[in-house]
């Protein structure tokens, strides 16, 4: 009994690092530096951080005051973000604004961005679990690289514990990375609604879709449902679209009381989940609780609820090439092609639902959730020539009811 012991207690570390060194947790890592070649495209990536610093260093510390800013990169114009393989680049220059600045600047790039007022919009999204302040730039550049959108992205930097590394604590031995990152998320959430507060006065309720991933979820679901100054500015102009992708958040407290609080701020709210999403199924046994990001079963689906839209990502295309198709958490949203695409250009496009199945990227189940297919990604101006024009599921009265998919 105590060798079974022994060898469990080995195994769960050795499933950590074992993740962790080939980079398919919560964020990607850069690749190798290399010499680029003379072809390059320079990028724009915005943030708001919370993060404090200290003689102008990060530190993993709540700041007083945001701090607004955008960060230039220059990329090998040779690379494909529709492919299987890494993105080069490097960071060459950064900049930080007053509030102000920040949101004239981002109002103009969004609103003389485009002609199109349906890719008119920003994102602001809230990275995961794991994530430094450089990470959670890489990782917001390499997520708008894989949509193939233009849209401007903005990244809620939080205080993270970078790379999921962090010392032993006496009561989690194994889990002190991800315990201190829960304790840092809570207390970021009265910053999160002040970001949002910013980027509602920079681009307005229908300009702005918010997207968090994994531990992120917690802060923008439990910020937009108790902060009622968020609240009270997008009572007259609904955001227009909020985003779970891969939610590490109890899934009863998701679907029971945030998604009846954030369905009256937003005109589409949406769910993006999977059945095999290994670091999913590490915060389950945690937390002693499952996961709205993660369902089990076969045929299993995600969370069904009024008003919400629940995708299923779990066998579709993603940018997992060599031996990430077969050491693969599942977890990386970098990665998500498919899910990138459909959040950017279907949802941030305000496209009808019914879109996906003309498009063929997408059916829906007899659950009443979406399942994203393997059908390769259609061209971007394809999203345009959708003609269904059925409602979202809230503006047609969506019968799902309140009733969570069961799970064997």
């Amino acid at each position: 009994m105590r060798a079974v012991r022994a060898t469990r207690l080995l195994a769960r570390p050795l499933v950590l690092m074992t993740i962790t060194a080939l980079g398919t947790g919560c964020g990607s890592r850069r690749p190798p530096a290399g010499s680029l070649p003379v072809a390059a495209i320079v990028d724009t990536t915005w943030f708001i951080s919370s993060r404090a610093r200290d003689d102008g260093r990060d530190t993993q510390r709540l700041a007083d005051s945001l701090e607004y800013g955008a960060v230039i990169t220059r990329r090998s114009a040779s690379d494909d973000p529709s492919g299987d393989g890494g993105l080069s680049f490097r960071i060459i220059d950064s900049a930080t604004f007053t509030r102000a600045e920040f949101e004239t600047r981002l109002r103009m790039r969004v609103h003389h961005g485009s002609d199109d007022p349906a890719t008119r919009f920003a994102v602001l999204y809230t990275h995961g679990f794991g994530t430094s302040l450089h990470e959670a730039w890489e990782n917001t550049l390499h997520a708008r690289l894989r949509s193939r959108g233009k849209q401007p992205w903005v990244v809620f930097c939080w205080p993270s514990a970078g790379a999921g590394v962090a010392w032993p604590r006496h009561d989690a031995f194994f889990t002190s990375a991800y315990r201190t990152d829960a304790e840092s998320a809570v207390a970021s959430r009265g910053t999160f609604g002040r970001a949002v507060g910013v980027m509602i006065r920079a681009v307005g309720g229908r300009g702005l879709l918010l997207l968090s991933h994994s531990m992120g979820a917690r802060i923008m679901g439990a910020a937009l449902a108790s902060d009622s100054t968020v609240q009270a500015a997008l009572r007259d102009e609904p955001l227009r679209a909020v985003a779970f992708v891969s939610p590490d958040i109890d899934a009863i407290t998701f679907g029971d009381t945030i998604v009846p609080a954030l369905r009256p701020l937003t005109k589409r709210l949406l769910l993006y989940a999977s059945s095999n999403d290994l670091m999913l199924a590490l915060a389950r046994n945690i937390n002693n609780s499952e996961r709205a990001g993660l369902f089990r079963g076969v045929p299993g689906t995600p969370m069904v609820r009024g008003g919400l839209e629940s995708i299923d990502m779990t066998h579709t295309v993603r940018a997992d090439g060599g031996l990430r198709r077969i050491f693969n958490s599942r977890h990386n949203m970098t990665r998500a092609t498919a899910a990138l695409f459909d959040l950017i250009h279907l949802v941030g496009g305000e496209r009808p639902v019914d879109c996906r199945v003309q498009l063929g990227t997408a059916r829906l189940t007899v659950a009443g959730a979406w399942s994203l297919t393997m059908v390769p990604l259609p061209p971007l101006d394809a999203a345009s020539r959708c003609t269904e024009d059925t409602p979202p599921p809230h503006q047609r009265g969506s019968s799902t009811g309140s009733t969570m998919a069961t799970t064997p």
